[in-house]
């Protein structure tokens, strides 16, 4: 599901870029332009939090191997 503010912006874009008034959705109301960003947000999100949750786990892991097992007495 798409909304309208989200065709809103993606027209507002295509006039920014120079899109011919074809693609864009609210141009002409016969036009069959337009369009959502769905997919392409959502694995964008997901490769971020992929990222960043991989990084923290090699920190930690870094982190515990030069500090794990604590230094026992002699």
């Amino acid at each position: 599901m798409c909304t309208e503010l989200e065709i809103i912006m993606l027209d507002w874009v295509g006039q920014m870029i120079g899109l011919p008034e074809q693609f864009l959705c609210f141009a002409d109301p016969n036009s069959k332009g337009g369009g959502v960003i769905q997919v392409s947000i959502f694995v964008g999100f997901h490769h971020f939090t992929h990222l960043f949750i991989s990084f923290r786990a090699l920190r930690a892991i870094v982190f515990w191997s030069v500090y794990w097992p604590p230094a026992v007495p002699p």
